[in-house]
């Protein structure tokens, strides 16, 4: 597959046998620099990793916090997230309900047994 880089090379190559196309092949050689530059800062692969590695990492950090605060605020009989969320002492300021759930249904999944029922809100209890 040719990039756009190489096919305004070859068009470049292309005019330049003629004397009449200078202003053409400054605007290619202008446009060839710009791509060049706009892709030179795209994120490789290692950087990926490293930087779903170091978020990988704050998120247990913050589940290492918050998960003790939910699952003493959690009691055997289901409640909705809302309740869960108002027993909560102690949780950072950022940390809202929905935040709350999202730790239910993903971090704590497998310690919590969720309930839905059509038209309510779901709730939640740990597991046994």
């Amino acid at each position: 597959m040719m990039t756009y880089t190489a096919a305004i090379e070859n068009a470049i190559r292309a005019l330049s046998t003629s004397n009449e196309n200078d202003e053409t092949i400054e605007r290619l050689q202008a446009l060839s620099a710009a791509l060049v530059k706009r892709n030179a800062h795209k994120s490789s692969d290692a950087t990926k990793a490293k930087q779903a590695a170091k978020r990988a990492e704050a998120r247990t950090e913050v589940v290492n916090v918050v998960a003790p605060i939910v699952r003493k605020a959690m009691t055997s009989e289901p409640s909705t997230v809302k309740e869960i969320f108002d027993r909560c002492v102690g949780l950072p300021e950022d940390f809202t309900a929905p935040k709350v759930q999202y730790l239910l249904l993903h971090e704590m999944a497998e310690e919590v047994v969720k309930a839905e029922a059509k038209g309510k809100p779901n709730t939640y209890r740990l597991a046994e």
